[in-house]
């Protein structure tokens, strides 16, 4: 009986924690260009070591 319980507490709260971090990448996409700039050069680095930006 008790872990069926815990079992649909997780489930519960691994959905609720899924809707969230869902909730929060749509806003970090929308509000950090920045960091995407800097992993962007970091990745242009990465396949090119000879290219500087």
């Amino acid at each position: 009986m008790f872990t069926e319980n815990a079992k649909c507490f997780f489930q519960i709260n691994h959905n609720y924690i899924k809707k969230n971090h869902y909730i929060v990448e749509k806003q970090h996409k929308s509000a950090n260009i920045h960091t995407s700039i800097v992993s962007l050069k970091e990745y242009v680095l990465f396949l090119n070591p000879f290219f500087r930006i």
